[in-house]
C-alpha cells in the first residue's frame, strides 16, 4: 500500500525544480510564490486524490464494497445524501464528500486568472477547471486498473460537477477581490 505520504518526495522535487527555474529565469517573487503554490497545490490533490493506492493486491484481486464508477450526473451525488438521511450520519458523509469535492478545487479557481490573462474569462477558466477534474477521474480510472489491477476509488461524473462549481466559487472570489482593488488601484493613478 503506497500511502499518501509517497507524494511528499516527488511534491517536495517538484517545488525545488520549480523554484530553480523561477530562480533562472528570474522570475518575480509574486510569480514564483504562485507557482510554488501551484506546485504544492497538485501534490495536495494526488495526495487525496490517489492516494492511498493499494499495491499489494495484484492483478485480478477485486474487492466487493460498493459501485466502481458512476457517469449519471447527480446519481451520486443524490445517493450520499440518502445514504447521510438513512445513516444519520449527516454531517460526516456529506460535509467529507460532497464538501470537500467542493473546497478542494476553490483554490485552482483562485489561481487560474493569476496564472493567465486568458483565464480570467469565465468560459476559459471553467473549460480548464472540467478538463483538470476529468483528468482526476481518468488518473483514478488508470491508477486503479493498471496499478491496483480493480478500481479502488469510485470514478463520478458528480466528482466533476462538484469540483466545477467550487473552481467556480474560487474563481467568484477572485473576480470579487478584484473589483474590490480595482477602487484602491485607480486612486493610486
Amino acid at each position: 500500500m503506497l500511502e499518501r505520504g509517497f507524494v511528499v518526495v516527488p511534491t517536495g522535487v517538484a517545488l525545488v525544480a520549480v523554484l530553480v527555474v523561477c530562480f533562472v529565469r528570474r522570475t518575480g517573487a509574486r510569480r514564483t510564490c504562485l507557482y510554488l503554490a501551484l506546485t504544492a497545490y497538485v501534490g495536495a490533490v494526488a495526495a487525496v486524490t490517489l492516494f492511498p493506492l493499494p499495491v499489494e493486491g495484484g492483478m485480478g484481486y477485486a474487492p466487493t464494497w460498493g459501485i466502481s464508477y458512476n457517469l449519471v450526473p447527480f446519481a451520486g451525488i443524490a445517493r450520499t445524501v440518502a445514504d447521510a438521511a438513512q445513516t444519520g450520519w449527516w454531517w460526516s458523509i456529506a460535509t467529507v464528500i460532497v464538501g470537500g469535492n467542493v473546497l478542494m478545487f476553490v483554490p485552482l479557481g483562485l489561481m487560474l486568472p493569476l496564472l493567465s490573462e486568458r483565464l480570467r474569462r469565465l468560459p476559459a477558466a471553467a473549460l480548464v477547471l472540467a478538463a483538470c477534474s476529468v483528468a482526476i477521474e481518468l488518473a483514478q480510472l488508470v491508477a486503479g486498473l493498471a496499478v491496483a489491477g480493480y478500481l479502488y476509488r469510485v470514478v463520478d461524473v458528480d466528482d466533476v460537477i462538484l469540483n466545477v462549481a467550487g473552481g467556480l466559487i474560487g474563481f467568484g472570489l477572485w473576480k470579487a477581490w478584484e473589483r474590490l482593488a480595482a477602487p484602491k488601484r485607480d486612486e493610486l493613478v
